[in-house]
């Protein structure tokens, strides 16, 4: 059945997957090699690994799922900073890396907004919860 809860669920699912983006396989045409893009795609895994535990708990209705995105959320902006180290100093363009930044910058603060503005909060636990 098709509820806010699984359209929740796939924009977590979505989400998550989208700091692949952020891995050297698919970031830049640039140099990939070296710690900081190994880094990188440490971070970025953690961040996919994350936002999957936290649909999975969003889908069991588990409580822990909102820290659970939460933390995947923030630890996908450090990612997201390693990423934009590592591809412009490794010969990507300035205005491509930005802009992969600033998308996964606004999917972190919907995330946020959701699960820390108390009436969203509440909205949004009511109808996984409900």
């Amino acid at each position: 059945m098709f509820t806010l809860r699984t359209l929740g669920g796939i924009g977590l699912i979505a989400a998550g997957a989208s700091w692949l983006w952020l891995t050297p396989g698919f970031a830049s045409r640039g140099d990939t090699s070296g710690p900081l893009w190994a880094v990188t795609t440490g971070l970025s895994l953690l961040t996919v690994l994350g936002f999957c535990i936290a649909t999975w708990g969003l889908f069991a209705r588990w409580g822990w799922w909102e820290q659970a995105a939460l933390a995947s959320a923030a630890l996908g902006l450090i990612a997201v900073v390693s990423y934009l180290i590592a591809a412009i100093s490794g010969g990507e363009a300035p205005f491509a890396a930005v802009f992969e930044a600033m998308v996964h910058v606004l999917m972190v603060g919907v995330v946020a907004g959701l699960l820390l503005v108390p009436s969203l909060e509440r909205w949004v636990n009511h109808q996984v919860m409900g």
